[in-house]
């Protein structure tokens, strides 16, 4: 099952023009039956509840992932509107349970690709850039890296991963 939603995940990422297909092995890290229980934080406006359901409407058409509206579950996301933007989310569902936010800028309602690639590593999708084969096409200068930042250019080892067999793709940036 874990690969069967991998390849329509991938599938919903190739046609929005991005490439994603990094999926974490742990099935932990993966919402119970495909779906993800969500809230809209009060600082989203109309518009903003709008580009999330086409997003969620595409994950629906193409997948077997379901974005619910929260009732009564205890892990759910909760998704906001902020002057921040979660640096980086969390992969998959939080280990700990419990509310999950993720937040983004104004603009990234503009920029739809920001909340899907944010979306897919919630559902458990590692950034490209986390790829172990990485090395091979791109070169990370981390001496141009803050140090506190060096985190975000750490690479994802063994069978913690699974690339479903693609190359390595960069669109998504």
């Amino acid at each position: 099952m874990l690969f069967i939603l991998a390849v329509l995940v991938h599938t919903v990422a190739q046609r929005a023009g991005t490439a994603y297909a990094n999926l974490v092995t742990d099935e932990a890290a993966l919402w119970p039956r495909h779906t993800v229980p969500f809230e809209y934080g009060a600082s989203l406006g109309v518009d903003e509840k709008i580009v999330l359901k086409g997003l969620f409407f595409l994950f629906h058409a193409q997948t077997c992932v379901r974005f619910t509206a929260r009732r009564k579950e205890e892990d759910y996301l909760v998704i906001e509107m902020g002057e921040f933007r979660t640096l980086l989310p969390s992969i998959g569902k939080q280990r700990l349970g419990g509310r999950q936010v993720l937040t983004f800028l104004p603009q990234d309602f503009d920029e739809k690709r920001i909340i899907l690639r944010d979306l897919l590593r919630t559902l458990g999708f590692y950034y490209e850039i986390e790829r172990p084969d990485r090395f091979m096409f791109v070169n990370v200068q981390l001496k141009n890296v803050m140090t506190k930042d060096w985190s975000k250019f750490s690479l994802i080892q063994g069978d913690s991963i699974n690339l479903l067999g693609e190359s390595y793709g960069m669109s998504i940036y």
